[in-house]
């Protein structure tokens, strides 16, 4: 299994993995050699990760002094289980940083965190590796967990953005069910605005506080109109 490119067998489906590599002893990538369970080995001493989905984002809570991590396989057997991991950095130890607590995230995988007001954390769900949820995003408590909101307007999330110029939070939505939007989240109030048509893929976002203007990837698409066979950085601004 390589990352992205390989694929392990659950439930008797074929999925695809990513964020687990797999490296020969002297450290190159190893070879793909077949997507289909029991996968052949790509090579002689062949190691690594093997995860499902793995490890997403993460975020520095200055509230609490810890980080807050996103773990796509928080369960070797439901799938359904994501969490947000809660790491100690253990400062002035020489044990190192430890896992302190983990906050369970439902019919989720957690694909992204990022600090809103206070001690708001939003956290992006997507798609577990073949497995489709329901569109749904938290927003918990960064200290306790406790999930305050549950927006279930957009989902099939990857990248998240908090922009406290206009305190929304912006969302890459590539695997939308409905199709690929950039989702927008009232920060102050923790509801949907609105969901805006991107291009397929478009899983990257950013926003400046400046002018609140937004910035979104975009692959070759109509969207990208004199350029929608290259692709463009599509900018998205309030009317």
């Amino acid at each position: 299994m390589t990352g992205h490119g390989g694929g392990v067998n659950i439930r008797g489906i074929d999925r695809p993995c990513h964020h687990g590599p797999m490296l020969n002893p002297d450290g190159t990538f190893c070879a793909i050699q077949g997507t289909t369970t029991p996968l052949v080995p790509p090579s002689a001493g062949c190691f690594g990760a093997v995860a499902i989905a793995g490890i997403g984002g993460s975020a520095f809570n200055p509230n609490s002094g810890r980080f807050l991590v996103t773990n796509a396989s928080a369960s070797a057997t439901d799938l359904t289980e994501g969490t947000v991991d809660v790491i100690n950095p253990n400062l002035g130890s020489p044990n190192g940083p430890f896992v302190e607590n983990s906050f369970l995230m439902p019919n989720c995988m957690p694909t992204s965190i990022v600090q809103g007001p206070g001690n708001n954390f939003l956290v992006g769900c997507g798609d577990h590796d073949g497995e489709a949820f329901p569109p749904n995003e938290y927003v918990i408590d960064g200290t306790s967990g406790n999930i305050l909101a549950t927006i279930t307007n957009v989902g099939g999330v990857d990248e998240i953005w908090y922009n406290p110029g206009d305190n929304r939070y912006y969302l890459a939505a590539r695997d939308m069910p409905s199709g690929p939007v950039m989702g927008v989240i009232d920060a102050k109030t923790n509801t949907w605005l609105v969901n805006v048509t991107t291009n397929s893929n478009s899983h990257s976002i950013a926003v400046d506080s400046g002018n609140n203007h937004v910035f979104v990837p975009l692959q070759a698409g109509t969207i990208c109109t004199t350029q929608s066979a290259n692709g463009c950085i599509g900018v998205y601004a309030q009317q």
